[in-house]
């Protein structure tokens, strides 16, 4: 009988009690086609993950981020991308707590020259708030902002003082994204990888074609990075390889002829660097370009507007079709929303109409003649198709000036990190989150998506990468990197 003897202490004896009631109430729950119930223990671990390795939890965002659902795609009328937001609303809470009750933050953070301006940024967004056309909308807005750059910036530079949680926040999105590629190219492939279908095969993970593409652009400067680095095998390289070809196949089968222009300016970016080319040489060929476009815009224009090439057809066609404005729908519809956001600039260059408001307010700004077959006055099929133009409409001018110099301040840091830092894997690894994000700046020209979970979460945890080098790698002389 000794065999059934038992020295389990009584918190043991509590535990497998709950334990077996769980699994009698679950299975009782599952006869009756309630399914629910049995998602509590992944819940139950990620609350205890909260308060004992927050950090892990920012490493899940990352990896969840990709597989993640917006309800507004099943006809909901809730605009929340599950479970991102509310996973980073929850991280957000825990974190003003945090601070509430330690009274102490990392001042070295507080202070950096990007989190003042994100400061000011904000807070000229939560004025733009109390102007608004729409304040509830405004509102709702700026409290999304809030738990993408508090959880991902500012926490993320501290995560992120541990060298390894750099190297898995990538990889866990990249993980994370390759589930959907998988998915998106099946479903391409039943459909016969037809141009139309290339709009819609992402989803439910992806709105169109345009969001997908721009983070696949935006991972492929870092995989390739990850080739040059000397302390991985074969086997590893191999590995990052094939993951390379697969992001490659994947934006080539997008269609999105943005994200294959970003990725090319990226590795534009890469060249001037690695060949220290000086800024002026580039300023003034930059100079020179602009004057004689501006001396034969006469003749530019004319010659695109013979461009008949409409975004249809093969790899090639799509390729013609970027200097289309003469019949591309798809470039006229840009100009036209690109036009309404320069209109509402112009009646409210101050305050703009409000964060969140451009779907609601840009339909009476659109002329008749730059309407397309694809024009909208419902809001829908995209906002401003523009990051810079989206925040000078909403928040006008002043707005404008800030996100711009956050994204200098972005690259002037990661600049100077790659002069500074000591250890040369620390110095690729800042490289190619560099040209990373770079990626979403030029694509930010045609598109605009820091407001979903999608490009928000990998944008500000790169920038919290860039950042937390500046403050806590510069001098690290060793480090040992994970896959």
């Amino acid at each position: 009988m000794k065999i059934l003897e038992t020295n389990f202490t009584k918190n043991q004896w509590i535990a497998i009690a709950i334990s077996m009631a769980f699994v009698i109430l679950n299975s009782i729950f599952i006869a009756s086609e309630f399914f629910f119930l049995s998602i509590f223990p992944a819940l139950l671990f990620v609350g205890l993950l909260y308060f004992t390795r927050a950090d892990l939890v920012l490493i899940l965002i990352s990896f969840l981020t990709p597989l993640a659902v917006n309800l507004s795609s099943f006809d909901l009328d809730i605009g929340v991308s599950i479970p991102t937001e509310p996973l980073l609303a929850a991280l957000l809470v825990l974190i003003i707590a945090k601070i509430l009750y330690d009274r102490e933050f990392d001042k070295r953070i507080l202070i950096h020259p990007i989190s003042i301006v994100i400061y000011l940024y904000l807070i000229w967004m939560l004025l733009c708030t109390f102007t608004s056309e729409f304040p509830i909308v405004s509102l709702k807005a700026f409290i999304a902002k809030l738990w993408f750059i508090i959880p991902l910036y500012f926490f993320g530079i501290q995560a992120f003082r541990k060298e390894q949680n750099m190297w898995y926040f990538i990889y866990a999105y990249i993980f994370g994204f390759l589930i959907v590629i998988f998915y998106t190219l099946i479903n391409h492939a039943i459909n016969a990888f037809s141009s139309e279908a290339a709009h819609w095969v992402m989803t439910p993970f992806y709105n169109d074609h345009t969001s997908y593409g721009a983070m696949l652009a935006m991972f492929i400067p870092i995989l390739s990075g990850f080739l040059f680095i000397k302390d991985y095998s074969s086997s590893k390289k191999f590995l990052i390889f094939t993951l390379l070809i697969i992001f490659v196949v994947a934006i080539i089968f997008s269609i999105s002829r943005a994200a294959w222009a970003s990725v090319l300016a990226a590795f534009g970016i890469w060249f001037l660097i690695y060949f220290k080319i000086k800024f002026r040489w580039i300023f003034s060929i930059a100079a020179i370009v602009f004057f004689i476009g501006f001396a034969y815009k006469g003749e530019i224009i004319q010659k695109l507007e013979r461009n008949k090439q409409d975004a249809k057809g093969g790899l090639v066609q799509h390729v013609e079709s970027v200097s289309n404005v003469a019949t591309d729908a798809s470039n006229l519809e840009r100009i036209n929303r690109w036009s309404s956001a320069i209109g509402m600039f112009k009646k409210r260059p101050v305050f703009g109409y409000g964060p969140g408001t451009y779907q609601f307010i840009y339909a009476p700004f659109q002329h008749s003649y730059e309407k397309t077959v694809i024009s909208t006055n419902a809001g829908n099929r995209g906002t401003a198709h523009s990051e810079y133009l989206l925040v000078l409409s909403e928040e006008g001018l002043l707005g404008g000036i800030c996100l711009i110099s956050i994204f200098i301040l972005i690259i002037i840091t990661a600049v100077k990190n790659n002069k500074n830092v000591k250890n040369s894997k620390i110095r690729l690894l800042n490289m190619i989150v560099m040209l990373g994000i770079f990626t979403y700046l030029f694509h930010a020209i045609f598109n605009n998506f820091l407001d979903t979970d999608k490009a928000a979460v990998p944008f500000w945890g790169l920038t919290a990468i860039i950042t937390s080098i500046n403050i806590y790698h510069l001098k690290t002389f060793d480090a040992k990197i994970p896959i």
